[in-house]
C-alpha cells in the first residue's frame, strides 16, 4: 500500500489516502489538525506502514531560528485514525525535504529560509544536527543511496533563484556538503518540486524528473545522472510523470518499483525498475472506499 497526507490549506483540511496495490482500490479518511495553521509547511515521507509529517506553521525568520517543527506520524495498524506526536525538532523547517536512512534515520533537510538540518532516530525517539546547508535549498529533490548512505540533492531554489548545483553529503562521515558543478549542463537541473530515484545495480544512477523549470514550464524528458563518472545527460520520455509538480507527494521504493502519489495532480506514477516502463493511474478514476472496508 503507498499513503499520502492531502493537503487542503483553507481551515487545515487534509486527507489521509491511502491505495491498495493489489486490490487496486482508493481509501480516504478525514485528518483534522487543528493545531496547523498552514499545511503548505508540512512535508510527508511514507514507509510500507506509516506516514510521517514534519514542518512548521510558518517559514524561519532566520536560519538559527529554534523554536521547532512538529513532527508526528499517522499508522496502518490503527487505520490512520489518530497521529502519534513525536519530538519536535530543534529548528524550524517550512516544508522541508525528507528521507529516510537505514529504515531508522528520518533525516530533514532545510526548508524555505532554512540551512539548518536534523536526523531523527525513530528507534531512540531523539533528534540530532546534521552538516548545515551552504544555503537554502527550497523545494529541491532530496534521495539518499541506502548502499553508502550518500546524500544527494538537486535543483530547488535559492533566495527564490532557481539553483542548478547538486549538493552531496555522505552521512556517515564528519565533513560537510559538497557542491557538484555540472558545466554546460545545470539548465537540467533549474527545476524545483521535481522527484528523484536510484534504481541500485552495478552504477546506482539516479534519475531525476518533474517539476518546474525557471522558466515555469514543465519538462517532456528526465535526467539521468552518473555519481561514479558525474555526468549528466536527457532522456526523452513522453509522460505524464515528467511534466508533473511534486510540491506535496510521496515516493516509495518496493517490489521492484518506484510509486510516487501527487496530490497536487491526483496522479499515481509506478516505476518499473527493469524497463522503466511508467504507469499513471488517475486516482480521480478510482472509487473511494471507506476506511473501515480495509
Amino acid at each position: 500500500m503507498i499513503f499520502l497526507c492531502e493537503r487542503r490549506v483553507k481551515k487545515s483540511k487534509c486527507k489521509i489516502k491511502v491505495y491498495d496495490l493489489d486490490q487496486k482500490k482508493l481509501y480516504t479518511r478525514s485528518a483534522p489538525l487543528r493545531f496547523i495553521s498552514n499545511l503548505e509547511g508540512i512535508s510527508q515521507y511514507s514507509t510500507d506502514k506509516s506516514l510521517y509529517l514534519c514542518g512548521s506553521n510558518k517559514p524561519s525568520l532566520h536560519s538559527s531560528q529554534t523554536t521547532g517543527s512538529y513532527l508526528f506520524r499517522y499508522d496502518l495498524d490503527n487505520n490512520f485514525k489518530q497521529p502519534a506526536f513525536l519530538v519536535n525538532s530543534a529548528y524550524v523547517h517550512y516544508n522541508p525535504m525528507m528521507v529516510l536512512v537505514n529504515n531508522d534515520i528520518l533525516v530533514v533537510i532545510g526548508g524555505k529560509n532554512q540551512i539548518f538540518c536534523e536526523k531523527y532516530s525513530i528507534s531512540l525517539n531523539n533528534w540530532r544536527k546534521i552538516p548545515i546547508l551552504p544555503e537554502e535549498r527550497y523545494m529541491g529533490s532530496l534521495l539518499v543511496n541506502q548502499k553508502d548512505s550518500n546524500l544527494y540533492l538537486f535543483g530547488g531554489t535559492t533566495d527564490g533563484k532557481y539553483n542548478s548545483s547538486i549538493l552531496f553529503l555522505n552521512f556517515r562521515s564528519i565533513g560537510g556538503w559538497d557542491r557538484i558543478l555540472l558545466k554546460g549542463h545545470d539548465y537540467l537541473l533549474k527545476r524545483k518540486g521535481s522527484i528523484s530515484f536510484c534504481f541500485g545495480g552495478e552504477k546506482d544512477n539516479i534519475f531525476i524528473c518533474g517539476g518546474e523549470t525557471d522558466t515555469n514550464v514543465g519538462n517532456d524528458y528526465i535526467v539521468e545522472y552518473e555519481p561514479v563518472n558525474r555526468k549528466i545527460r536527457k532522456q526523452f520520455i513522453k509522460n505524464d510523470l515528467c511534466k508533473a509538480k511534486f510540491k506535496n507527494h510521496t515516493v516509495i521504493d518496493f517490489d521492484g518499483r518506484f510509486f510516487s502519489f501527487c496530490d497536487a495532480e491526483e496522479n499515481i506514477y509506478i516505476i518499473e525498475k527493469k524497463s522503466f516502463e511508467i504507469t499513471t493511474i488517475s486516482t480521480r478514476d478510482i472509487s473511494i472506499n471507506n476506511f473501515n472496508d480495509m
